[in-house]
């Protein structure tokens, strides 16, 4: 038998009866409510300048990978020259997002323009 109850943010929960200990989220949850907290998201500075930095950092590792392999296809690449190349991507990359993510944080320019920026 399901046992059924709610968080307490009053979710829908139901635990299962092969083991009771687990908890199947059943959450019923409201599109507004999710809307709403995107939207506010999406307009925290802090939040968005965060986002740059993620997007930073995964563009970085993209690239860097590709430039390793192309590095590599082309002759040996020892341990210290890919590491140094690492670096050289890292502080590039940092030194880049830093000064638009520290902008978005500081509020200097609207949190909305650089997170339209952000997406696909």
């Amino acid at each position: 038998m399901a046992t059924n109850g709610r968080t307490r943010s009053g979710q829908a929960i139901r635990a299962t009866e092969a083991n009771p200990s687990t908890v199947t989220d059943a959450v019923e949850r409201d599109p507004t409510a999710e809307s709403d907290a995107a939207d506010r998201e999406a307009s925290d500075p802090e939040a968005v300048a965060d986002r740059l930095r993620e997007r930073g950092d995964s563009v970085r590792e993209r690239e860097l990978a590709a430039a390793l392999d192309r590095l590599e296809a082309a002759g040996e690449l020892s341990a210290a020259q890919r590491d140094a190349v690492d670096r050289l991507s890292a502080r590039l990359a940092d030194a880049l997002v830093e000064q638009w993510a520290s902008t978005v944080a500081a509020e200097r320019v609207d949190p909305s323009v650089a997170r339209d920026l952000l997406e696909p």
